[in-house]
């Protein structure tokens, strides 16, 4: 990619293709959500970064021109799509405090734009490696999430209810953000690259995940980027990070929210 080009030859198809991914649950999965399309078996590296508004326009420039937008984008935000996240903590906040293994999860409700599903999502980080493990539900079935009565019949959220009713999970802080995605197949595998813009966050104690338009300013000015991957670092972000010279930075949307909103008791 020395050259340049555009990867309008790498599609998604060939991503599919990939021996090491499950093909038909990809596409299935990717028509409903956006984001790299690996089973949870499969860990995927991420690397984040906090830039300035001056240099998120220039990692959008360089994207655009060698990468594809997502598909999920909406036109009318000019290709960028919203997105909503509703973290879950225990009542003595042991995962934003990282207590025990709490360290390495994050649990969460995820919705994208005005989508009638959300994800129900457990996420493992250890280093840089990513691992997710989620179930889609009804955006009205949410509440089902803590009401532990019997289901009357077998429900994809049943298996994220019991660790809500293991670990002692409940609603505890609201982000909102505007999201811009490019994704592209090259030689090393699927990726994604995100720019995640006007971030907000809310205290939150209801099992809801709505949008959440207006809220407390979370990196005033900054967009958080990151870089997804499932093996080593590819050539094509290689090429970015030399040619802008972005320098990673850890950042938790999540950490963030509780800071600014005061979540905590």
């Amino acid at each position: 990619m020395d050259d340049g080009t555009r990867l309008t030859d790498l599609r998604l198809d060939s991503v599919l293709r990939s021996p090491s991914c499950n093909g038909a649950d990809m596409l299935a999965d990717h028509v409903r959500s956006p984001g790299l399309r690996l089973s949870g078996a499969i860990a995927a590296f991420e690397l984040k970064f906090v830039l300035d508004e001056i240099l998120a326009e220039k990692v959008t420039r360089w994207c655009a021109a060698r990468m594809q937008p997502d598909p999920h984008g909406d036109p009318a935000l000019g290709g960028l799509y919203r997105t909503t996240t509703l973290y879950l903590d225990t009542a003595a906040f042991d995962v934003v405090h990282g207590i025990g293994a709490f360290r390495w999860h994050k649990y969460r409700l995820r919705r994208y734009g005005h989508e009638p599903w959300v994800f129900a999502a457990r996420k493992r980080k250890s280093g840089d490696r990513v691992r997710k493990r989620r179930a889609t539900i009804a955006g009205a079935d949410v509440a089902r999430l803590a009401d532990m009565s019997p289901l009357p019949h077998p429900w994809a959220g049943a298996g994220f209810r019991r660790l809500v009713e293991r670990l002692g999970l409940r609603p505890a802080c609201l982000i909102g953000y505007e999201r811009h995605a490019f994704i592209g197949a090259v030689p090393e595998g699927p990726v994604r690259l995100t720019l995640d813009h006007h971030l907000r966050g809310q205290r939150w104690s209801e099992w809801n995940v709505v949008d959440l338009a207006k809220g407390v300013p979370l990196l005033q000015g900054q967009v958080v980027c990151e870089l997804k991957f499932q093996n080593g670092l590819p050539l094509l972000f290689k090429q970015l990070l030399a040619e802008l010279q972005l320098v990673a930075r850890s950042a938790s949307k999540y950490s963030l929210g509780v800071q600014a909103c005061g979540a905590q008791p």
